[in-house]
């Protein structure tokens, strides 16, 4: 008797969970025609497809996806066409990439920051072309402009790579020249906390350490400057320190 009560125990809750979904399905096709079109890509209709025969077991089953469906098809059509839009976005996007770089061996500066911003635009995802757009900004001393790039690939890389680590080039060259922006800026303290951070990814890279204490030699440069103006009471002291930096 116990085992005949859990046997239809099992059974109650197997037929709640086939009752159910056929519920989700019945009401699908009652708002079909209203929220879905076919050329759209419509995941939910996987979550509640129910078959439609009295299988006893077919709640244990997979959902059958439904091959003969004109929708199914416009979204096999859907994804295929996505496909090939990203191979041929990703392609042009090299091309201007290779582009752009020529453009900065040449010293096109500006010419280099419309390639690498047009090659955004067909493939926002290839991080390289934020760095290297960082680059040609720093030559144009586009400082805000050039914590953006390097603060949107290291927001990308502790989200999707969690860390630093898995693209370590990558990110050197996001915090040196986010570094050397901040820098310029007179944002010393975060200029010396990404060249810090920078040195844990590289330790070998021997640059990055004289930089560490040319930026901490600035800083106190920068204060004592500034606490002369202050004293002087000259209102260009601001500008004073950039003369003074921009010369050192």
């Amino acid at each position: 008797m116990a085992d005949l009560r859990n046997r239809l125990e099992e059974h109650k809750i197997k037929k709640a969970k086939k009752m159910e979904r056929r519920a989700k399905w019945e009401n699908w096709k009652k708002t079909q025609q209203l929220f879905y079109k076919k050329t759209s890509t419509n995941y939910a209709k996987w979550d509640v497809f129910e078959s439609d025969t009295e299988d006893e077991n077919e709640d244990e089953k997979e959902p059958i996806l439904p091959d003969n469906d004109p929708a199914f098809k416009a979204m096999e059509r859907d994804f295929e066409d996505r496909a090939k839009r990203r191979r041929r976005n990703r392609k042009e996007a090299t091309r201007l990439k290779d582009l752009g770089n020529d453009c900065i061996k040449k010293g096109l500066y500006k010419s280099a920051n419309k390639y690498y911003s047009d090659a955004l635009e067909e493939c926002k995802d290839m991080l390289v072309l934020y760095t290297n757009r960082a680059l040609a900004r720093i030559r144009l001393e586009m400082w805000q402009e050039v914590v953006d790039d390097c603060t949107r690939v290291l927001e990308y890389c502790e989200v999707f790579d969690e860390g630093f680590n898995k693209q370590k080039d990558l990110c050197y060259k996001a915090l040196t020249r986010r570094g050397q922006a901040f820098r310029a800026m007179l944002d010393f303290d975060d200029a010396i906390k990404d060249l810090c951070m920078a040195k844990l990814l590289l330790p070998d890279q021997l640059d990055c350490q004289k930089l560490i204490d040319t930026y901490k030699e600035d800083k106190a440069h920068a204060k004592r400057i500034a606490l002369v103006m202050e004293n002087s009471q000259n209102l260009a002291g601001r500008d004073y320190v950039e003369h003074l930096l921009n010369a050192v």
